[in-house]
């Protein structure tokens, strides 16, 4: 799915989207709580736990398909 993206040029870093890699992080490991709080249905974010090594393979993934942010491109 990361390879299509980037074919359409999709660019999904967090820094394209004026966010950090920490908001990420945050919404990542709260998604799942606030999915429940709100009653919203089952989906991924119940599915898969979110820790720092799911997290740091994202962000790994991410930085290898997309290069470093360079915010002068």
């Amino acid at each position: 799915m990361l390879a299509a993206r980037l074919r359409v040029g999709v660019d999904i870093r967090p820094e394209a989207m004026g966010v950090t890699w920490d908001d990420v992080g945050e919404a990542m490991r709260t998604l799942a709580a606030y999915v429940r709080s709100a009653g919203l249905w089952f989906s991924v974010a119940d599915a898969v736990p979110v820790d720092e090594a799911v997290i740091r393979r994202i962000r790994e993934g991410v930085t290898a398909a997309y290069q470093a942010w360079d915010p002068e491109a």
